[in-house]
């Protein structure tokens, strides 16, 4: 299958990136999550055929693993710069402009987090200071990558 940009790639490109990995030794492609329907949704989205099962790691059962071998897609996400055990060291990867606001969508969906709340801190000094407030977190021990994660690199 030939690779290249497009929303639903740019989106799994931010999965892999935040929730996934590269094998060490064979160009296999791993996601393992919970949401058994975002899973479904990276199968999708690529239009491979990778099994998903249940993922016997530290969850116990809890979690979902898709795997699938792609030597084609593995070089190319190597050249984007995702690298196997990337935890500490997943440096900037090089995400078109174009394609940067879905592949930040797959980093929140992979291991990110939106809260919507109400702040009411200084309402005590006047009612209408309550405000809705959203708050989106993204994890990685990464901090290269977090920081170029705020904006395309380069721009």
């Amino acid at each position: 299958m030939q690779r290249g940009w497009s929303a639903e790639t740019a989106y799994v490109v931010g999965l892999i990136a935040t929730d996934g990995n590269l094998g060490r030794k064979k160009p296999v492609v791993t996601l393992v999550s919970k949401d058994l329907a975002l899973l479904e949704t990276a199968r999708r989205c690529l239009g491979i055929g990778g099994r998903i099962a249940r993922d016997r790691g530290a969850h116990r059962g809890q979690c979902h693993r898709l795997s699938w071998y792609d030597r084609p897609l593995y070089q190319w996400l190597r050249q984007i710069g995702l690298t196997p055990a990337k935890s500490l060291t997943l440096p900037p990867l090089d995400i078109p402009g174009d394609y940067f606001a879905d592949f930040f969508r797959g980093c929140i969906d992979g291991d990110g987090s939106v809260v919507v709340y109400t702040d009411r801190y200084h309402a005590a000094i006047r009612d209408r200071y309550v405000y809705e407030r959203l708050y989106l977190s993204i994890v990685s021990a990464s901090y290269v990558f977090l920081e170029c994660s705020a904006q395309p690199c380069g721009a």
